[in-house]
C-alpha cells in the first residue's frame, strides 16, 4: 500500500453516529461511500499516487466531521488534475477548529458553499464579507454563500469584482426548506458545468434552493432543468435567458 493511500484511508474511515439521529445516519451513510471509494482507489491505483485517475465533471464533497476528511485533499487535487470542477460544502454547525483542518482542502477546492452560519462559525468572522475574504486567501477560487430567504452571495475575489455580489431570494410561499441548501449546489454545479459564470450559476442555484422550498421533500418542486429555467425566468429574464442559451448549445447534435 502506497504511503499516500494509506494515508487517506485511515484519515476518512466513518466514526458511526448514534442510529436515533436521520440526518446523522445519512452522513454515516455518505462517509462510508467516501470509504469505499478511497479503499478502491488503495486497491487499484497505488502505484500512481492518486493521479491520472477518472473522475466525472464534478467532485462535490458533503463535510461532517473535519477530523475525518483531512485525506481527502489529495482526491480533490487528482479529481482538478483530471479536469473536474470540485466544490465543498459542510453539513455540521461548523467551529474555528474545524476550520482550522479543512483549510488545505477548501484552499484546493474550487468552489466553497456553505451557508451564512456556517462561515461564520468556521471562520469566527461576524462580517460575511471578511469571511469570505478569509476563505479566498486560502486560495480557493470562489465562494457562494446561502442565506436563507436573503439568497446567497457569491464572491471570486478578482478585480474586476472584489465585493461578493447578492443573489435575491424568490418571492415564494415556504413550505418546507429541507434540502434547499443542497438544492442550491446542485443548481451551481449545473450553471458552472453548463459554462455560465459564477453569478449566473448562483441565479440557477437559488432559483433550485426556491422551487424545492415550496414543497415536501429534499427535491420538491424540481422536475427539470428547463422548468427551473423557466421560474428564474420570472425574476431574472436576461439571466435565464443566457442560461438557456448554453443549455440549448449543449443540446444540439454534433
Amino acid at each position: 500500500m502506497s504511503a499516500t493511500a494509506k494515508r487517506i484511508r485511515e484519515n476518512t474511515d466513518p466514526v458511526p453516529p448514534p442510529e436515533d439521529d436521520v440526518h446523522r445516519m445519512i452522513c454515516r451513510q455518505l462517509k462510508q461511500v467516501t470509504s469505499s471509494l478511497v479503499r478502491r482507489v488503495d486497491l487499484h491505483m497505488q502505484p500512481l499516487e492518486l493521479t491520472g485517475m477518472q473522475w466525472e465533471p464534478v467532485l462535490m464533497l458533503w463535510l461532517k466531521r473535519a477530523d475525518t476528511v483531512a485525506g481527502l485533499t489529495p482526491l480533490a487535487k487528482a479529481a482538478q488534475a483530471s479536469g473536474a470542477v470540485v466544490l465543498i460544502d459542510v453539513l455540521g454547525p461548523g467551529r474555528p477548529e474545524d476550520y482550522e483542518r479543512l483549510r488545505g482542502l477548501i484552499g484546493t477546492a474550487d468552489w466553497f458553499c456553505p451557508n451564512e452560519d456556517q462561515l461564520r462559525r468556521l471562520t469566527g468572522r461576524a462580517d460575511l464579507t471578511e469571511a469570505i475574504t478569509d476563505v479566498l486567501a486560502l486560495g480557493t477560487a470562489g465562494v457562494a454563500v446561502t442565506l436563507g430567504e436573503n439568497g446567497a452571495l457569491v464572491s471570486t475575489g478578482t478585480a474586476a469584482s472584489p465585493d461578493p455580489i447578492h443573489i435575491p431570494a424568490h418571492d415564494i410561499t415556504v413550505v418546507d426548506t429541507t434540502g434547499c441548501g443542497d438544492a442550491f449546489d446542485a443548481g451551481m454545479i449545473a450553471g458552472l458545468l453548463l459554462g455560465c459564470d459564477p453569478v449566473d450559476a448562483a441565479r440557477l442555484g437559488t432559483a433550485c434552493g426556491a422551487l424545492v422550498a415550496t414543497g415536501l421533500g429534499s427535491d420538491a418542486g424540481i422536475t427539470t432543468v428547463e422548468d427551473v429555467i423557466s421560474f428564474l425566468a420570472t425574476v431574472n429574464p436576461e439571466s435565464a435567458t443566457r442560461i438557456g442559451g448554453r443549455l440549448s448549445s449543449r443540446q444540439q447534435p454534433v
